[in-house]
């Protein structure tokens, strides 16, 4: 066994904790760092690029914008494909066992919202569409206390 281990995209994604998808648009945009091993010996359509555990490890740690909140579940800023995403990937893993305790569509709703961004000449900018937390974790917990129904 490596000391350095391989991963694909979507135990990346899990490690990161953001959906499948992000990681895929990550590696679309050149926001990812290039694989380790970037499986050319396949066609392109069938390829499945892996990157060691330190290479995203050192991604994951680097130094963060200016001006990115810090204040936010899920950090850093993540964007989810579809709702269900938010639920599986933001909300389920931090209520944990008491999930069922809450109205989970009421907190999604409440704390994520669809944004994209847009260019200087104000075209939508799609590959940066999705759900993003819009409140504080401080806020988040008081939405979760509010929809509480045990």
């Amino acid at each position: 066994m490596t000391d350095d281990p391989m991963l694909t995209g979507p135990q990346i994604a899990d490690r990161l904790g953001i959906a499948p998808g992000t990681w895929r648009g990550y590696v679309a945009r050149g926001q990812a760092p290039p694989p380790d091993d970037p499986d050319e010996d396949r066609p392109k359509n069938r390829r499945q690029p892996r990157w060691k555990t330190s290479t995203i490890d050192t991604y994951a740690g680097r130094a963060k914008r200016p001006g990115t909140r810090t204040d936010l579940i899920g950090e850093p800023t993540v964007r989810y494909t579809t709702r269900e995403d938010v639920l599986n990937h933001a909300i389920l893993p931090v209520l944990g066992g008491n999930a069922g305790d809450y109205d989970l569509d009421a907190i999604n709703y409440e704390t994520h919202e669809y944004r994209v961004d847009t260019d200087s000449d104000g075209n939508e900018l799609l590959n940066t569409a999705g759900f993003e937390q819009v409140v504080s974790n401080e806020q988040f917990w008081e939405i979760v206390a509010k929809h509480d129904r045990s």
